[in-house]
């Protein structure tokens, strides 16, 4: 019974009846909280693929003072990095080589090859040296590598040594030949000129300049 007054005359009555149902399943009615749904994501596999690698060399004949040109292709999942060394050394920049972006590795007799004004890492790979030296000659190794494998290709190279001229000496006295080819000097004439042979052998200057440069 439900009962309002309002002190003016008699009160109101009502008669209301409550009727109570039990919750299906006997359980409380779930109180109303955070609806977010959080969803659990799934890993996706990682796709792997055994690194394989090739060299190639452009040319069956390599003579001091000529392009020498080497290319590495290397495929593999993830994309493998590659690197090139000379005789076990790793190939850097000196002068002789150049590097350029590359994902390369390359080997020279177990040595890393990094550019160095006198080779070249193209971005396609490719290892290049535009006057070749005999210290050149050997063998050179392209090493690929990710995550989950390595692989790597050698090739060895002869450099046929150019026939020095009788009056293209070096003079012991004047200079260290072996500095003035490591600093590059021979692009000078005074240098040139005292260590003739050093420089031609190293292919920083070309046979055909010699009678110039000597008279």
């Amino acid at each position: 019974m439900c009962q309002a007054y309002n002190k003016l005359g008699a009160p109101a009555v009502w008669k209301v009846a409550l009727q109570v149902q039990s919750v299906p399943g006997g359980g409380h009615a779930p109180v109303r909280g955070d609806s977010t749904r959080h969803a659990k994501r799934k890993a996706e596999p990682e796709i792997s693929e055994p690194v394989s690698v090739d060299v190639t060399v452009m040319g069956s004949v390599h003579r001091v003072g000529e392009p020498l040109q080497l290319d590495c292709e290397a495929t593999g999942l993830p994309a493998p990095k590659l690197s090139w060394t000379h005789e076990g050394i790793e190939v850097r920049p000196d002068g002789h080589r150049s590097l350029l972006p590359t994902k390369l590795s390359w080997t020279h007799e177990g040595i890393e090859v990094r550019p160095d004004g006198h080779r070249s890492l193209l971005p396609n790979s490719t290892l290049y040296i535009a006057s070749a030296a005999m210290s050149d000659g050997g063998e050179y190794h392209c090493t690929g590598r990710n995550d989950h494998s390595e692989a790597s290709a050698s090739v060895k190279i002869p450099i046929e040594e150019v026939p020095v001229p009788e009056n293209c000496r070096d003079d012991a006295k004047l200079a260290n030949c072996n500095l003035i080819v490591k600093a590059r000097y021979c692009t000078l004439r005074q240098y040139a000129r005292i260590c003739c042979r050093s420089c031609l052998l190293a292919g920083q200057i070309h046979k055909g300049a010699i009678d110039n440069l000597i008279s």
